[in-house]
């Protein structure tokens, strides 16, 4: 390549093309993966001929492994539109219990095959959301997920789910809302959920950083079972397009316990939570 008038080599300008390889690639990996789940999902149904138990349990243990990447592959592409600015979403109003029975259902193979508890409690069921149900249902599948990353064999997660008054939260609440989103978002009631596991600590110098991309916890049982951080991440960066808050705590004991607040739903909900006023 030619040097310029004072010497110095100039390096051509990157093509326009080149900003959507990325995304390009992404999707190309995507759909071969769709396409083995499929495949894998016809045996483990017997379709083509008898399937005993054992072999059952190893083809669904598989299609879950598949539907891990692709979880993976979402959340990149998503953290990428979420940067640039062009994530669009379809916000209405959304029963967040009926998001998370499924989300656990999903999960309640894996969490018979590893011995571990999974539960859902619901305090209240009369709330709604004004959020994009499919990004928020990959928040929950993202936090369970999460959760069964770090709980041992015949460990527990618990999900939470339930109505708050902003005059009932509680100062460590208030506290831990402040430290990871500036404040309380500006809401007079919240859908407040929690995933609580009963695995590893996260050390306190990891709160202000787990949620953050790439960012994974100094914790051999979670960095042993993988993950490219992005998971959480997504997580923090969706939620906050929502409006709402998400923080990171030990749990009582033992554990960790994730929290979400998100405004509760009434007809003056805005489509643009990017301008809400955060208070203390």
């Amino acid at each position: 390549m030619p040097p310029n008038e004072k010497g110095k080599i100039m390096m051509p300008e990157q093509p326009p093309e080149k900003d959507d390889f990325i995304p390009m690639l992404f999707h190309d990996m995507k759909n071969p993966i769709t396409a083995v789940i499929g495949s894998i999902d016809i045996i483990r149904e017997g379709r083509l001929g008898a399937v005993n138990p054992g072999q059952a349990e190893y083809l669904q243990s598989a299609i879950e492994s598949c539907q891990e990447v692709v979880t993976m592959i979402d959340n990149m592409l998503d953290m990428r539109r979420l940067n640039t600015g062009v994530m669009q979403y379809k916000i209405s109003p959304v029963n967040p219990f009926t998001l998370l029975e499924t989300a656990v259902r999903d999960f309640s193979a894996a969490a018979e095959r590893e011995n571990v508890s999974l539960a859902l409690t619901i305090q209240t069921t009369g709330c709604t959301i004004a959020v994009d149900g499919t990004v928020l249902a990959r928040v929950f599948t993202n936090l369970i997920g999460n959760a069964f990353k770090s709980v041992p064999e015949e460990g527990s997660i618990t999900i939470s789910c339930g109505c708050v008054e902003r005059g009932k939260l509680s100062k460590t609440e208030i506290k831990a809302a402040t430290d990871s989103c500036g404040g309380v978002p500006a809401a007079a009631g919240f859908v407040r959920i929690s995933v609580s596991d009963n695995g590893s600590e996260v050390s306190s110098d990891d709160f202000a950083n787990i949620l953050e991309r790439y960012a994974q916890p100094d914790n051999a049982t979670m960095r042993s079972r993988g993950g490219a951080g992005l998971s959480l991440a997504f997580c923090k960066k969706a939620v906050e397009s929502f409006g709402g808050c998400i923080w990171v705590e030990n749990n009582e004991g033992e554990g960790s316990r994730f929290t979400i607040l998100l405004p509760g739903y009434s007809n003056n909900a805005t489509r643009d939570n990017s301008n809400e006023e955060k208070l203390p």
